[in-house]
């Protein structure tokens, strides 16, 4: 699976199917823009500002789960399979999406803890011979370790696309099918991260100054600062998962032939 080419066909998919991307997706954005606006602080200090936080975090993730079901079957199945669909269909299909996100999400975390602790474990064990082969430890170990989260979190996503075609999960199927994409995958994720992240901090090279004042004076940044923060945030991750899941729709097309065999080589020009 080669990473280049793999990136330029996410892409390409993603600009073909732009208006579809568009119409589920417009609904999702709008929910979390309106969350960030009304709701949400950059720094939470309380518990039950830390408590709102999440359940805003969950509502979030829920309201993008229709957007992401019919993305999965507009790239597997063509966009006809999801022309017939509401712009906010919430039903058992999308709430089973949503739950089965949520628990790789969290088997992922697990994984994130138990790497992040023999990681620090190994840096201060080399720091303690050396201070500069230590910070050269953490930085190789970052990556590594960022490359390890990634390529698990897409071997397990391929599971996603059994769901949102209507199919049952099988996590185990999903694991071994994606095996031989998975480092290709990770690769392609880190670069567009890096690219959504230059691209995002190119939006808020303006705020910067208001940040870096905020952190002098130990104060919060203004509040018109904060919600630029958020805004763009919310743009960058949709933008994100738009492009992962497209990826994801893909290697599920190629590992699991067998339940895709009628799916179109790639979504047809649409108007818009």
């Amino acid at each position: 699976m080669p990473v280049w080419g793999t990136l330029k066909q996410v892409l390409s998919l993603c600009w073909a199917g732009r208006a579809t991307a568009l119409k589920f997706g417009a609904v999702p954005i709008v929910v979390n823009v309106v969350l960030v606006v009304f709701f949400t602080e950059v720094a939470p200090q309380s518990f039950t500002e830390y408590a709102r936080s999440w359940a805003i975090s969950l509502v979030s993730i829920l309201a993008f789960a229709p957007f992401c079901v019919a993305w999965y079957r507009a790239i597997l199945f063509g966009p006809d399979a999801v022309a017939a669909r509401s712009v906010f269909t919430v039903t058992l299909l999308e709430l089973r999406f949503f739950a089965w996100m949520l628990l790789i999400s969290v088997m992922t975390a697990l994984v994130s803890a138990i790497l992040v602790f023999v990681g620090v474990a190994l840096v201060v064990l080399i720091s303690v011979i050396s201070e500069v082969a230590g910070v050269i430890a953490g930085i190789v170990l970052t990556i590594a370790g960022l490359a390890i989260l990634l390529m698990t979190l897409s071997r397990w996503s391929i599971g996603l696309a059994m769901v949102a075609t209507g199919g049952k999960m099988d996590l185990q199927r999903a694991w071994m099918a994606a095996k031989p994409y998975g480092w290709a995958m990770a690769g392609v994720q880190m670069i567009i991260f890096l690219a959504v992240a230059v691209i995002a901090g190119a939006l808020l090279a303006g705020t910067l100054p208001d940040f870096i004042e905020a952190v002098r004076t130990k104060t919060a940044a203004p509040e018109r600062t904060q919600i630029i923060v958020q805004l763009v945030g919310t743009i960058a991750g949709a933008l994100t998962l738009w492009l992962t899941t497209t990826m994801y729709a893909l290697v599920y097309r190629m590992a699991i032939p067998a339940e895709t065999a009628e799916a179109p080589p790639s979504l047809p020009e649409q108007d818009g």
